[in-house]
């Protein structure tokens, strides 16, 4: 399967990036109105909560590159990229086809939706070519096939999840505990920031009679007091707000990149509509509901649970002091986050329409009331690999599905299984090795190699477009 990805934004560079470009020395510069904490709030806060949010982008981009692939073929439905192209070749050059693009604009954080337009390459629908064969009428079939393009099968999807810190993929969801992984910056203070606390705490204390919590710098009359105190400030302010960005850099040591494993792996739920439009030729139309719920064994539901009750070095009281103390020592537990499973279950509803075809030279009809359909799936996937790598890493997927087609009269009920397992063999390079097996021989599909009627093996090697 081949997968383009193309985010529609500029991308926020990484904090690391951040502090080699920006100045040896912060620029601060106090308005006279400002007292001590104003200045320091306005410059030091908005450092900090620049790092938060740029944090919080990066690893958004992170955790979508997570994933590869269209969506149907995974355990996991993106809302990470804001516009995906999907190409799905299925191994062959000019057959089978499937091209289209996922939209994901995030009108609510707390509702994120996306809208799928794919149009899929098909060929003339089963029961028409049999029933043209059975009536003498298989030259028209093989006419009907060769007029069948991608424009002859289009399929619109909206897909709806929910967004919170316990529920789904979107990294914006946890800036809370992103922002307290930056709280042990003082703990790093260089030498010449702990010199300038120390120098403007000696200044302040000597003046306390003049310099109060909330005294503004144009209040002190002395001209040379308060160009000090100004100067004694601003190197503090601006010593701290470096001290934040240099800090950024270690955020790997404190489970940065386990932490996107932990977000990649959060419980969510989502809801799709979805109503595919064939030509006549091809076959009914039809229309889909399905609910999902996707989870991960380890994510940061169950770490808050072990940070909040079964961590050593938790903080009574302070359940965010002890996520951040926690971290690092849950991510080292035996079985590794990256080695953790994400599982998918879903229930499928989905109405098949009544179907007529019909041709005045020769006479012929052929027509097929609508059915109703039910279906389950469990899929499985789990990736292998060092955490924190800069590409896909290598993942292993198993699915199985049954079909109820009780009151279709045409079709069987069936069951199919499927094994998957991706390789990133060079950049935009994937190996994909899978086999698949039905209950019943006509379900199986194309295979590279066939072990028997219900079990074959597929191979591909894909490049991204």
């Amino acid at each position: 399967m081949t997968a383009v990805r193309i985010t529609i934004s500029i991308l926020v560079a990484s904090a690391a990036l951040w502090v080699h470009s920006s100045p040896a020395t912060a620029q601060v510069q106090c308005n006279p109105s400002d007292s001590y904490f104003t200045c320091s709030n306005r410059f030091a806060n908005d450092v900090k909560n620049t790092l938060v949010d740029d944090t919080a982008a990066t690893a958004t981009e992170a955790v979508a590159a997570m994933n590869t692939g269209d969506n149907e073929e995974s355990t996991t439905n993106d809302f990470l990229p804001l516009l995906r192209l999907l190409v799905n070749d299925n191994g062959a050059e000019d057959e089978g086809q499937k091209i289209g693009f996922e939209w994901a604009p995030h009108f609510s954080k707390t509702l994120p939706s996306k809208l799928t337009l794919s149009l899929q390459d098909s060929s003339l629908y089963a029961p028409l070519e049999k029933a043209l064969d059975d009536a003498g009428l298989d030259d028209q079939g093989e006419m009907l096939g060769k007029q069948i393009d991608a424009g002859d099968d289009i399929t619109l999807a909206f897909t709806i999840s929910k967004a919170s810190e316990k529920y789904g993929r979107d990294p914006e969801q946890q800036k809370r505990l992103l922002g307290a992984l930056l709280g042990p910056a003082d703990e790093d203070a260089s030498v010449g920031l702990k010199e300038a606390r120390k120098n403007l705490g000696t200044f302040s204390t000597k003046h306390a009679d003049l310099i109060k919590q909330n005294t503004r710098f144009q209040d002190i009359a002395d001209a040379a007091l308060r160009a000090e105190y100004l100067a004694l400030a601003q190197t503090q302010i601006g010593l701290e707000a470096e001290n934040l960005k240099k800090f950024a850099t270690k955020l790997d040591s404190l489970g940065f990149n386990g932490l996107l494993d932990l977000i990649d792996n959060q419980p969510q739920f989502t809801f799709a509509l979805e109503f595919e439009s064939r030509d006549e030729s091809v076959g009914p139309d039809e229309g889909k509901a399905t609910l999902a719920y996707e989870f991960g064994g380890r994510n940061v539901n169950t770490f808050r649970h072990y940070a909040h009750h079964d961590c050593a070095d938790r903080v009574e009281g302070d359940e965010l002091a002890s996520e951040v103390a926690c971290l690092t020592k849950y991510l080292s537990i035996t079985e590794t986050v990256a080695e953790s499973f994400r599982v998918k279950i879903a229930a499928e509803y989905s109405k098949i329409q009544r179907f007529e075809f019909a041709l005045s030279d020769p006479v012929f009809s052929h027509a097929e009331k609508p059915v109703e359909h039910l279906s389950f799936s469990v899929a499985a996937s789990r990736q292998i690999g060092k955490t924190g790598s800069s590409g896909p890493r290598p993942r292993f997927d198993l699915k199985a599905s049954y079909e109820d087609l009780s009151d279709d009269l045409v079709r069987q009920d069936r069951g199919i299984a499927t094994a998957t397992f991706s390789y990133p063999v060079s950049a935009g390079f994937f190996l994909t090795l899978g086999a698949v097996y039905a209950t019943k021989p006509e379900f199986r599909g194309e295979v590279d190699d066939e072990i028997s009627a219900r079990l074959g093996l597929t191979y591909k090697l894909i490049t991204e477009k």
